[in-house]
């Protein structure tokens, strides 16, 4: 099996889980900003960017200063900003905090859960993720850079990033 050309060498199964509904949680650089971003939404298991276009008011944001980190007021307005009942805001809460801590620690632009799932019984569950970390401070990040699967990458990356220089495969022409 190949997918987008490359091989896939092999699949994570997990148990199913009984999902009543589905959200999104990311914390992303915002380059501009300068700052991390934390993005919720309730529509999770979609393509973030659609419903930020279609629906941006379904999206809630949250920056947070680096130097002053994430506190308590960000993760209330994440969870308000969610309408998650009471019950959900503690386990919420933790979540956040380390999925805001992994960014932080990895060197990430991106820490994803997509989607958040809200099980039957009310319980979350974070069912799929996804984390990049900056190629630039993969120096400080030797447990990571260790997994590097060279079969992964396509040849123009791999000679890239043989060469030392950052490189973004982009469509089109």
């Amino acid at each position: 099996l190949t997918i987008r050309g490359l091989p896939v060498r092999a699949v994570l199964v997990d148990p199913a889980a009984d999902i009543a509904s589905e959200l999104y949680l990311a914390v992303v650089l915002d380059r501009a900003l300068r700052s991390p971003v934390i993005i919720a939404s309730r529509a999770g298991g979609v393509d973030i960017e659609e419903v930020a276009v279609t629906r941006p008011e379904a999206i809630v944001r949250v920056v947070v200063d680096p130097l002053v980190g994430l506190r308590p007021f960000h993760v209330r307005r994440l969870a308000y900003g969610l309408e998650l009942p009471h019950g959900q805001r503690g386990p919420f809460a933790e979540l956040v905090t380390a999925l805001h801590t992994a960014f932080v620690s990895l060197d990430a632009t991106l820490c994803e859960v997509n989607p958040l799932a809200v099980l039957a019984d009310g319980s979350l569950l974070a069912v799929d993720g996804k984390v990049s970390i900056d190629d630039s401070a993969l120096y400080r990040q030797s447990e990571i850079a260790a997994l590097r699967d060279p079969d992964a990458e396509t040849p123009a990356e791999r000679m890239a990033r043989e060469a030392g220089l950052n490189y973004v495969d982009l469509d089109g022409s």
